[in-house]
Formats: structure tokens, C-alpha cells, sequence
């Protein structure tokens, strides 16, 4: 029984164009004249400006150079994003309700915002909720903590950049719907909504839990928005990997991780295949734990010495109930 996860990797070759080069026209080849007597070798002596001469200068060669191509202009920027009132009311209710995302109001100071907003000032109020829409739909679309903080973090996301979010935000004042742009880049996941809920109803006086919820939030804004109709999922804490088709959870099964000192890295792979109930292979820095212990099968060499150890598979349990 098998299961197949169906994946698509693109490369994309560049080819750097040829080199140009520009050739110099030499000087024209002169045929000497036949001579009648030969001469005696005079040294050649430089011209005088003031001496006449009968001859004609040899022509000079003319350096031919390179005309470059003119850069084609860049369009000129686009004018700075223009809010309304309304529009800046929409973005003031998204950064107070942000505290059900996990998020703390306080990073997108909302005290400043309504300051710009009091100063009626359109000019002002377009910079100051640009500003705190730029910070706001990062945290939503690609999370709070970033960068190094993010330990054994590898899992790219392209949900948001630069370009998206300036287009993201002209359309969002197009419509005047501020607020259900900011909300579009939450993620959708069930067990996102999950931790809503329990962020919701965990009391605030258990500040160690609510701290845990919010983080978990964010690990799920870590990941790209759209994980495809089917994915496995490793609970690294949980020590669980789960199928989930279509937002539903169809199956779970204990999985294993590593200990602090030898953490697990989150990662994101394409799986073509799953092979259920396979054999564990011992890592080399715990086979001392596990050596003549019951369960586990010594693998020997050919001179007999053991080469690792390894654990046979455990009951048999049905991952998808559609695959065969």
C-alpha cells in the first residue's frame, strides 16, 4: 500500500548573451614603387611643421568606438498610496482586534495613528497608516519573529513581498475594504483556528500557556498560506505526524524527534512516497542506548561485528483509507 504526493520543481536556466566585439579598420597597405638604382640608406628624418612637402600625409587610422545603447526609462514611480478616514478606521480596528491573532497592538502604535487621524491632515494620515498597514500585513502574512530567531527555521515563504503588499494595499483602498485585506493573509489552517479558540478561552493569569498559544500562532504564519489540498504535518512537540486532506485530519501516528541537543529542523519537502511501517534505523549517536535491548536487531557485517542497530516495524495502521 502506498500513497502518492504529486510535487512540481521548476529550474530555470539563464543564458548570458555573447559578447560583442568591435574590430579597428587597419591602415591601407601602400605598394612600394619599382626602384630604378639603389640608393644609399638615408636616416629618416622627422618633418618640420614649417618645411613644405610634396607628399601627402599617410592617412591615420580612425578608432572606431562603441555607441552605447541608451537604457530604456524606467516608468516613474507610482504616487504614494492615499487613505480615507474610513479606510484608516478600517486599519485602526484591525491593529486593536490584533491581540486575537496573537499579536500585540502595541508594535503598531495605534496612539500614533490616531494622532495623524485627529490632525486631519490627508497627507499625514496616508503616511502614517502606509506605514503601520506595511508592518501589520507582514506580521499576518509572514509572522512576528523573524530571521535568526527563528531556530532550525528552513521553511521558505513567498506569501508576501515588496510588490504584493503595494498591491495589496492600493486594491484594499480601491475598495475600502482595508480590513478584509489585512484579515486574507491570516492563515487558514484548521489547526490555526484551533489555537485561536484556545487562545481566546485561556485566562490572561496563565501568561506561560497564553505565551506558548501565541507562538504556536505564529509558527503557522511561518508557513506558506497554501500547503495544497493534501499534506503531512510533524507535531515536533507532540511527537505526531498527521495527514490532513482537504482541512481535515483523516489520520495520526506517533512519530520521533530529536532531543534538545540534537533538535529536529523544520523543514518542507515533496514526499512522492510513503512507506508505511518501515524499519527505524538507530542513529549512530544513541546506538549505545539502545544496544541488546529488547526490540531492537543488531545489523552485522561480514565479519560478524555489528554494524548498527535497528528496530523492526511496529502494527500495522492504515494511513489513507482512498490508496492502495
Amino acid at each position: 500500500m502506498s500513497v502518492q504526493f504529486k510535487g512540481l520543481l521548476i529550474f530555470t536556466a539563464l543564458t548570458a548573451p555573447a559578447g560583442m566585439a568591435l574590430a579597428q579598420a587597419g591602415a591601407p597597405a601602400v605598394k612600394p614603387a619599382a626602384a630604378t638604382a639603389q640608393p644609399k640608406p638615408v636616416a629618416a628624418q622627422p618633418a618640420s611643421p614649417q618645411q613644405g612637402t610634396s607628399q601627402q600625409a599617410m592617412p591615420q587610422p580612425v578608432p572606431q568606438t562603441a555607441t552605447p545603447e541608451a537604457a530604456p526609462a524606467l516608468p516613474p514611480p507610482p504616487p504614494p498610496p492615499v487613505w480615507t478616514m474610513a479606510d484608516a478606521n478600517q486599519l485602526l480596528l484591525s491593529i486593536l482586534t490584533s491581540a486575537k491573532e496573537g499579536l500585540d497592538p502595541r508594535d503598531y502604535d495605534s496612539a500614533g495613528l490616531i494622532s495623524a487621524m485627529r490632525s486631519n491632515d490627508l497627507n499625514l494620515i496616508s503616511a502614517a497608516s502606509t506605514e503601520r498597514f506595511n508592518k501589520l500585513s507582514s506580521d499576518m502574512a509572514l509572522g512576528h519573529v523573524r530571521g535568526a530567531d527563528r531556530q532550525n527555521w528552513h521553511i521558505p515563504d513567498p506569501d508576501l513581498d515588496a510588490a504584493k503588499q503595494d498591491s495589496l494595499l492600493r486594491a484594499a483602498l480601491a475598495q475600502h475594504r482595508v480590513g478584509e485585506a489585512l484579515a486574507g493573509l491570516l492563515p487558514s489552517h484548521p489547526q490555526y483556528a484551533a489555537l485561536k479558540k484556545a487562545l481566546e478561552i485561556t485566562p490572561k493569569t496563565e501568561t506561560m500557556k497564553v505565551d506558548r498559544i501565541r507562538l504556536n500562532m505564529d509558527r503557522w504564519r511561518w508557513l506558506p498560506r497554501d500547503l495544497g489540498e493534501r499534506y503531512i504535518i510533524v507535531n515536533v512537540p507532540a511527537y505526531t505526524a498527521a495527514l490532513v486532506e482537504d482541512g481535515v485530519t483523516v489520520s495520526r501516528h506517533r512519530a520521533v524527534a530529536g532531543a534538545i541537543k540534537t533538535q529536529t529542523p523544520q523543514l518542507m519537502a515533496i514526499a512522492t512516497g510513503v512507506i508505511l511501517n518501515p524499519w527505524w534505523e538507530v542513529p549512530p549517536s544513541i546506538s549505545k542506548e539502545v544496544a541488546g535491548k529488547p526490540g531492537y536487531v543488531a545489523l552485522k557485517g561480514a565479519d560478524g561485528k555489528i554494524q548498527r542497530w535497528r528496530q523492526p516495524p511496529g502494527r500495522a495502521t492504515r494511513w489513507d483509507r482512498s490508496s492502495s
